[in-house]
């Protein structure tokens, strides 16, 4: 049964609001007694734009429920993938709930999310139908900490930090083959601040130190007009992530996103694997890589395709392996990367046999005389540490002539 966005079949109404949780049923129904239109529609976008699912039980039935209503789901922008175990942290309660009252994803001893979750494909099910078409999809993995799980151990035991891969392949078993044309993913650890009905705030006769939950989030920006054209990540723009990706957002990354404008990422331990060579690259703008042990090649190959278009470029703690050196590292880019207006040389560091960290790379020497008069207002370079162990290792400049600026600090690499 469908009705005309202009006027609310009484019968929606009532269907769509068995589709909200218990406690939400009896406010959407009060807002919708007017019969006014406007006033609907409003509630329907207040009750549904943003839907949150753990795709488990009760919660997966009223999606499969809501997906069925044309004029309702098509208000909902936003799909939030997450289960209960907030409900379960300290941090957050000062008591757990009683376990059959919510949703909680199966977990292996490791604190693992099994990633084959049942409701998986039901909402892949849907996507492909096109049944919903949201703008946003967020997965969010709630790890308790060790220490909290201590407080209520009857309970979630079994949640440890540092589970934070799950997430990753969770989106990635969401949205494989289902024709979804993604625009942005940033993947982020999310900061929970403490809440003020936390456990913490009982009285108790000893001290209890509670720790924040580790949260890992990604976010999925969406063109619903374009799905279903199996364009895939050809229209992929941003992508910022931070470690714990699955290997297969990478490969899909750096073999299909032609018109991807920034790139940023933190410590993919996967990343030589995973980098295609070349990369598809031919628009990139932006290029951030940090806390990474890498080749100087696959830095090289990134940005093969998109020399002319590359105007930023941080390098943070990246440690170069493989033999290769920053001062190779830092003339190639000066050479190729002509159009270049800023860049961060921050913590550079080379492979050693005789240092599991590596050797450190200063550049001693580099002193802003060493540019024309012009640039030396643009160029920092933060000296640290005693006079016996100076180091010289944090070089900013944001300026026109950012490439020979690059060239020159590479004389200086040692």
């Amino acid at each position: 049964m469908t009705c005309d966005v202009t006027g609310y079949d009484p019968g929606i109404i009532e269907r769509s609001a068995l589709c909200l949780a218990p406690s939400k049923r009896a406010s959407f129904k009060s807002a919708c007694q007017s019969g006014d239109t406007h006033t609907i529609e409003a509630a329907v976008k207040q009750f549904f734009s943003t839907w949150t699912n753990s795709l488990m039980g009760d919660d997966l039935q009223r999606l499969e429920d809501l997906s069925r209503l044309p004029d309702i789901c098509s208000h909902i922008k936003t799909i939030c993938i997450e289960d209960d175990s907030k409900n379960y942290d300290p941090w957050n309660v000062s008591e757990p709930p009683q376990a059959d009252s919510t949703n909680l994803w199966p977990r292996n001893d490791q604190g693992i999310v099994d990633a084959e979750l049942p409701g998986v494909m039901s909402l892949k099910r849907m996507l492909l139908e096109q049944r919903l078409k949201p703008t946003t999809i967020k997965i969010q993995d709630y790890c308790i900490s060790d220490a909290n799980s201590l407080v209520f151990p009857d309970t979630l035991g079994h949640h440890h930090i540092g589970a934070i891969q799950p997430v990753t392949t969770l989106a990635r078993n969401i949205v494989e083959n289902t024709d979804l044309v993604i625009t942005s993913i940033i993947l982020k650890k999310t900061d929970i601040d403490l809440s003020p009905n936390s456990w913490l705030f009982l009285p108790h006769t000893e001290q209890v130190a509670i720790c924040n939950p580790d949260v890992r989030e990604m976010v999925l920006e969406l063109s619903p007009q374009a799905q279903g054209k199996d364009v895939g990540f050809a229209q992929l723009h941003t992508a910022r992530m931070s470690s714990g990706i699955d290997p297969w957002w990478l490969e899909q990354i750096s073999n299909h996103a032609v018109m991807l404008q920034e790139l940023e990422l933190l410590g993919p331990s996967s990343l030589e694997a995973a980098v295609s060579t070349p990369c598809a690259f031919t628009q990139l703008k932006q290029l951030g890589l940090s806390h990474l042990s890498v080749r100087a090649e696959t830095i090289i190959s990134i940005i093969a395709g998109c020399k002319d278009q590359l105007a930023t470029i941080t390098l943070r703690s990246i440690t170069l392996i493989n033999e290769s050196t920053w001062s190779t590292l830092l003339s190639i880019l000066g050479a190729d990367c002509t159009n270049l207006t800023s860049f961060q040389v921050v913590l550079p560091r080379e492979e050693s046999n005789t240092s599991t960290s590596g050797k450190v790379i200063n550049f001693f020497g580099m002193k802003n005389d060493a540019l024309a008069e012009e640039e030396r207002d643009r160029l920092k370079i933060d000296e640290r540490g005693p006079a016996e162990n100076r180091r010289c290792n944090r070089v900013y400049y944001d300026g026109p002539n950012a490439a020979k600026v690059l060239t020159c600090l590479a004389t200086y690499a040692a």
